[in-house]
């Protein structure tokens, strides 16, 4: 596991599990030059409490994400196309922190055809 991964795995750990992601959010392939901390925590947050209320078996299966994420994202600059990645990272790093028994983590990984993190647990 690279230093990236393991700062976020280790989010677990902490009150706050998006915190985890400042340290690695500008070397993920979703990252967009010139963007701050600022516009990616919310999309952090959105994904970690999306997974939190819609614990789903893949990320692909949910809708009204882009609708969600424009009421979620406050005053970050990211529209939708650039927050998807932080959002599916952050939501597939809660998947893996949940508890075997829920119904998503039983079913597989989750993860969507598209571009992936680089640094996802």
């Amino acid at each position: 596991m690279d230093l990236g991964a393991a700062a976020v795995a280790g989010a677990s750990m902490r009150d706050d599990p998006v915190e985890a992601f400042q340290a690695v959010y500008r070397d993920t392939a979703y990252y967009s030059t010139g963007r701050e901390w600022t516009d990616y925590a919310p999309a952090y947050r959105f994904g970690h409490d999306l997974f939190q209320h819609r614990p789903v078996a893949r990320f692909d299966d949910l809708d009204g994400l882009e609708s969600g994420w424009e009421a979620a994202r406050g005053a970050s600059r990211l529209a939708w196309v650039e927050a998807r990645g932080a959002v599916e990272h952050a939501w597939l790093h809660a998947r893996a922190a949940a508890p075997h028994g829920t119904a998503a983590a039983a079913a597989g990984t989750g993860q969507s055809q598209g571009k992936q993190a680089k640094d996802t647990p």
